[in-house]
This record gives C-alpha cells, sequence and structure tokens, in this order.
C-alpha cells in the first residue's frame, strides 16, 4: 500500500491506496466487489453507503459517509470517505492497522467542515457556540450548509430530521442547547 501521510503526527492513507491493496487481493473476476450507493439525498446533504460483497454475494463489510451539498465535488467525498472507511472496516489492512482508521480524504473532508467563515471573513472551529443575533434570543445554525447563520426554526422537517440523525457534533455537550431547539422545532411540525 502506499505511504501513509503525517497529519498532525498521526498517519493516514489515501483511499486510493487502500482500493488498489485491496483489489490486488480481491480482483473481482473473483467476484468480490463494492457497491456504492446515495442512501440519503436531499437539497442540503448526502449519505453514502458502501458495501463490500464478497463472490457469495453476502455483504462483509460496510461503510458509511456524510458530506454538506454545495462543496465543490460533495458527492464524490461523500463516496470517496464511504469506500475508505468500508475497506478499513472489511480488514485492518486497508486502512487502520500500522496507522489511523480514518482516510486522508475523511480527514481532509472533516477539516473542511470544521471550519465556517464569518462575515469579517476570519475563521473560527464550528465547535464554538453561536450567538443568537439581533437580540430576539433566536438559536441559529453554526454548520455550514444552506442554513448557516439562520434561526433554527428556519429549517425544514427533513433537514431537522437528518440533522438529529447524523450530524455528530450536536451530540457534543457544547451543543445541547442547539440540539434541544432543532428537536423542538422538530415537534412543531408534529
Amino acid at each position: 500500500m502506499g505511504s501513509p501521510i503525517n497529519l498532525k503526527g498521526n498517519l493516514y492513507s489515501k483511499v486510493i491506496d487502500r482500493l488498489r491493496a485491496w483489489r490486488d487481493d480481491h480482483p473481482a473476476i473473483d467476484g468480490w466487489s463494492l457497491l456504492t450507493e446515495p442512501i440519503s439525498l436531499s437539497n442540503e446533504a448526502v449519505v453514502f453507503q458502501v458495501k463490500i460483497i464478497n463472490p457469495d454475494g453476502v455483504t462483509v463489510a460496510t461503510g458509511h459517509s456524510n458530506n454538506i451539498l454545495g462543496r465543490d465535488k460533495a458527492l464524490e467525498k461523500a463516496e470517496t470517505v464511504a469506500i475508505g472507511r468500508a475497506l478499513a472496516t472489511f480488514n485492518p489492512k486497508y486502512g487502520g492497522e500500522m496507522h489511523e482508521f480514518a482516510s486522508k480524504e475523511e480527514m481532509d473532508k472533516f477539516q473542511e467542515n470544521q471550519v465556517i467563515v464569518k462575515d469579517d471573513g476570519d475563521l473560527f472551529p464550528q465547535e464554538q457556540a453561536v450567538k443568537p443575533s439581533n437580540g430576539d434570543g433566536a438559536v441559529l445554525w453554526p454548520f455550514n450548509g444552506k442554513y448557516k447563520g439562520q434561526p433554527v426554526t428556519a429549517l425544514d422537517q427533513s433537514y431537522c430530521t437528518w440533522a438529529l440523525n447524523t450530524h455528530e457534533q450536536l451530540r457534543e455537550p457544547n451543543h445541547a442547547s442547539l440540539r434541544s431547539a432543532v428537536e423542538a422545532h422538530l415537534q412543531s411540525f408534529s
């Protein structure tokens, strides 16, 4: 497999290197396959699932990834990350045995999603709490995408459901009030 890349002291392999090594060991001619499929697609985001299928037609590993649409190559990046995760899940030899489980592409996507641009052009991490605006007490959506900077009450029902089910940062303690606001808004659709 190709040389891993050092990011902040951790080693990450490229998905293409993982895939080449896997294909060398599990050629398509022997009946092995990767099935990539977007399992959720909205105007805001995509979730990809990748299944590794053995010669008997049995799924032996899966990988998932999501990405915010509207960014450069969002679909392709989500699919690539899901492939890398499926390969690492299948066998640590294809990512995770001698370096990190996450791929270089996954870490690139993660770092891209950690930064949003403030109106004045400064960069800050998404983990920082976003304060309500105009003194009206509205909780603002801090993450990139269609609703960035808008009140949580502007989120549509499918986006609320997606965010609560897949947006990992909403599970973090520093976003408890944001999660509560999204949950309350989702209840308003009932």
